[in-house]
């Protein structure tokens, strides 16, 4: 088994796309934890901007607090207390994730290790499945008026197959280090079923499958025949603004995370006034 953590500062880049603050994906600290046994591996990586002003400390901020809502799958595990919170100063980033990481892991290779014994006593020809969790937060896309981060955890508790989780990619304007969340007006849904399921059959297509409207209705796991958007907000690219749903989020396992992109003008009567400020519209 080995045990590393690891926090340096990434070489900075002054880039000339970015024109509004200071904050940039090639301005990052990072921390690191991995380990591996016989029944757990487990990995945390975080890159995290560099603080050098109100807007990035804005945004760390924001992730930060959106990391320690995604803890709760590293607090509790179903009923089962892991760890105690952290109670330390949060300004110690080093502190709270070196913490996080070693306090979730051992604890994670004790439970994993007492369900190997358990079958073993009831089923000795049965080989247990090893646990793992991977836990994520990455710098993802920038422009000069915004920068995306990305953030998710992939675990698997002995089940036939994992869960993905997190808040995916998380947008913030460069010039305030406000997030931007609701990138799409959530009344317009209903008016935008045509948009969504041509984005389901084009994201299918790609896949290698085809199917018809009424086919794709038919597979997919939402009520009243209306597609919702997704949970985790859209994110804005070059080509338009991209939806993706998780896992049974509106299909079956097996369809993977429907992902697709709605240019920019047919998105854009659908999209909130700060949406359109943010992208200049």
């Amino acid at each position: 088994m080995t045990d590393r953590i690891l926090l340096s500062t990434l070489a900075v880049l002054i880039l000339a796309s970015c024109g509004q603050g200071s904050v940039s994906i090639s301005r990052t600290v990072e921390y690191q934890y991995s380990s591996d046994s016989d029944m757990l591996s487990y990995s945390l990586d975080v890159k995290l901007p560099k603080e050098t002003d109100e807007v990035t400390r804005t945004i760390c901020d924001t992730l930060m607090a959106i990391l320690e809502d995604n803890m709760d799958n590293t607090y509790y595990l179903e009923d089962t207390v892991l760890i105690a919170r952290y109670a330390g100063d949060p300004s110690d980033r080093e502190a709270y994730f070196d913490y996080i990481s070693k306090e979730t892991c051992e604890k994670l290779r004790e439970l994993a290790e007492a369900g190997r014994d358990e079958i073993k006593e009831y089923a000795p020809d049965v080989d247990a499945t090893p646990w793992s969790c991977q836990a994520v937060l990455e710098p993802m896309d920038e422009t000069d008026r915004y920068v995306i981060f990305n953030i998710y955890e992939n675990v698997c508790y002995g089940g036939p197959h994992g869960e993905h989780m997190g808040d995916g990619a998380i947008t913030f304007s460069k010039k305030t280090g406000r997030r931007v969340i609701h990138f799409i007006e959530p009344t317009a849904v209903r008016d935008m079923q045509p948009l969504l399921k041509a984005g389901v059959l084009s994201y299918l297509k790609d896949s290698g499958e085809t199917a018809s409207e009424d086919e794709l209705m038919d597979m997919l796991l939402v009520e009243d025949g209306i597609i919702p958007l997704p949970v985790n907000a859209a994110y804005p690219s070059d080509d338009g603004l991209v939806l993706t749903y998780l896992p049974y989020e509106i299909a079956p396992y097996a369809m993977g995370m429907p992902s697709f992109t709605i240019a920019y003008d047919q998105a854009r009567p659908y999209l909130t006034a700060e949406a359109i400020d943010l992208l200049e519209l």
